[in-house]
């Protein structure tokens, strides 16, 4: 099985897949709340979620596999 994760090119700090979202959200000052039935997230905020992770590991992050067993 293979883990993805991303690596920081200056400082090689290294944030796993199943982490990502958080850590961006945490390092730029975001929150989400819920706009959704029962407290969940819209279709449109797990949109939103997704394409703005995507862009903050687009610039200093390289995209790696690591291989657990």
């Amino acid at each position: 099985m293979k883990l993805k994760y991303y690596k920081h090119i200056h400082t090689n700090e290294i944030v796993y897949e199943d982490e990502a979202e958080l850590y961006a959200f945490e390092k730029l000052g975001f929150s989400v709340d819920p706009k959704g039935e029962n407290g969940n997230l819209t279709i449109l905020q797990q949109l939103a979620i997704k394409d703005l992770t995507n862009w903050y590991f687009s610039d200093n992050w390289i995209m790696e596999w690591e291989d657990v067993e």
